[in-house]
This record gives C-alpha cells, sequence and structure tokens, in this order.
C-alpha cells in the first residue's frame, strides 16, 4: 500500500512539472557553417564547424570561439575566409551584440593539433 503511494506522489510531482513548464521563446537564431550535399544515400560535407567557447560581456556582447574547416564555410550568409584544406581546422573568432547583429571576425589558420594544445 505505502509503495502506490509513493508512485501516485511521484507521477502527481512530474505530471505537474510537465503542465505548468514554459514554452521556450526564442530570441533570435543565425545559420552558421558549411554546406552539406546529400547524394543518395551518402552525406558529403565541405566543412566541419563548432563553437568551441563563448563569452558574454558586460554590454551584453557576444564573443565565440570556433573551429572551421573547408572552403564554403559562412555565418548568417556571409562567407568565412579559411586558410586551411581539408585535412586542418582554422580558429574563427566572431562577436555578435545580443541581437545577433555580426559585429567583427577574424580567423586564423593553424593545424588541428596546435588548436587541440592551445584548448588544453
Amino acid at each position: 500500500m505505502m509503495n502506490y503511494r509513493y508512485i501516485i506522489i511521484i507521477l502527481t510531482v512530474f505530471s505537474l512539472n510537465l503542465t505548468l513548464a514554459q514554452t521556450p521563446d526564442w530570441q533570435w537564431a543565425k545559420r552558421g557553417g558549411g554546406t552539406i550535399n546529400l547524394q543518395g544515400n551518402e552525406t558529403t560535407s565541405t566543412g566541419v564547424e563548432r563553437v568551441l567557447d563563448l563569452k558574454i560581456d558586460s554590454n551584453n556582447n557576444y564573443y565565440y570561439l570556433a573551429e572551421v574547416s573547408g572552403a564554403q564555410t559562412d555565418y548568417d550568409g556571409m562567407p568565412i575566409t579559411t586558410y586551411n584544406n581539408n585535412n586542418t581546422k582554422d580558429i574563427y573568432m566572431f562577436s555578435t551584440d545580443c541581437q545577433g547583429n555580426f559585429r567583427w571576425s577574424k580567423s586564423i589558420g593553424v593545424v588541428l593539433a596546435i588548436l587541440q594544445i592551445l584548448l588544453i
């Protein structure tokens, strides 16, 4: 009998949590990265991109540290200069305001091994 009470209490708590959960409200989102070509059963990507770190200053400006690879990489349709071939990655630093509007960027060509050492 005691086990049923615990189960009912737990289910009630979880169901209340689900019904009171807020729907996320997106302020902004931007597209970035390389292109992907779907060919039959094969997926081919022109680059590998990912954000490694993010900082926000007191003025609510965002600073990103990312790694990029490939020649057709972009941020919200704006091309990113890359200095690598398909075997290496570049460091890409860029900044946006709190609304996601682009402020500035800097690409640095670097070998992947150096990037991994810097991030340790």
